[in-house]
């Protein structure tokens, strides 16, 4: 939960920007560890954050 709260903030920090009149915005995956060994966390942080782009981008999807 800290770092879905903390990818938020970093996620609505970049929406706040202004770069040169362009709008900017990002997505992502969060996965927790717990029983997984790395290979298994990045796969479940990326279908997650292809689940975020696939809602319509600029939101963090997380997966405990």
């Amino acid at each position: 939960e800290q770092a879905e709260f903390v990818a938020n903030r970093i996620r609505t920090a970049v929406e706040a920007l202004n770069f040169e009149n362009y709008q900017m915005t990002i997505s992502g995956g969060v996965a927790e560890l717990s029983g997984h060994n790395s290979q298994e966390l990045i796969k479940i942080a990326d279908t997650c954050l292809y689940r975020a782009k696939h809602q319509g981008k600029n939101c963090i999807i997380s997966q405990y």
